[in-house]
């Protein structure tokens, strides 16, 4: 009975264990999907970069009409770089984070493999055990007919010596004469010693 509560312990830790593992990779596929999403923002703000710094600085300001458009130009590279670095720091952290995650899915993998075994060596016990009853079950039933069926041979035995013990002393009542018997007579043994007590 405490095997079988077992059983149903392991396979209740199994699907838990399974469930955490499917809610991870929820979370694991969501960090895939926002790191590719900050990759590809960067990779948007760097191309810009890249572009805005192939132009020199004299021709950047040839191009601006304003010194105000030149430094709101100016203003706005350093709004991209500061992008870049925040992006940077965040992709840091997803990648950390979906890590992370992914160790604790290994470690419940592992720990739902280890839980299966665990899981089949109960069963295994419980259908052992299970054999070994009914084999000791079918062992006491052979034992019991056997031990019946010499039960029924000593009745029959002890019938068979009866009769015959009623036979003989049937043949001797028969061979006996009442007559040819003493009679019982009263006093027939005296007192051996005379004046003594008895």
């Amino acid at each position: 009975k405490q095997l079988n509560l077992g059983i149903q312990s392991s396979g209740v830790t199994i699907e838990k264990l399974t469930l955490e593992i499917e809610s991870l990779q929820y979370d694991i596929d969501k960090i895939q999907n926002e790191i590719f999403l900050k990759k590809d923002a960067l990779s948007r703000l760097i191309r810009r970069l890249q572009e805005t710094d192939q132009e020199t600085f004299v021709m950047r300001f040839l191009r601006n009409k304003t010194l105000s458009a030149n430094l709101a130009e100016a203003t706005g590279y350093s709004a991209i770089n500061n992008k870049i670095s925040q992006g940077i720091s965040e992709l840091k952290l997803l990648q950390e984070e979906f890590s992370g995650k992914l160790g604790q899915k290994t470690t419940k993998k592992s720990s739902v493999e280890k839980e299966k075994k665990i899981f089949q060596a109960k069963k295994t016990i419980v259908l052992d055990k299970e054999q070994e009853r009914k084999q000791l079950l079918a062992q006491t039933k052979n034992q019991e007919k056997i031990y019946q069926q010499q039960i029924s041979e000593l009745e029959k035995q002890q019938l068979k010596i009866a009769e015959e013990i009623e036979e003989i002393e049937a043949k001797l009542r028969a061979q006996t004469d009442p007559s040819s018997l003493p009679s019982a007579i009263h006093g027939v043994l005296g007192m051996p010693v005379a004046g003594g007590r008895v």
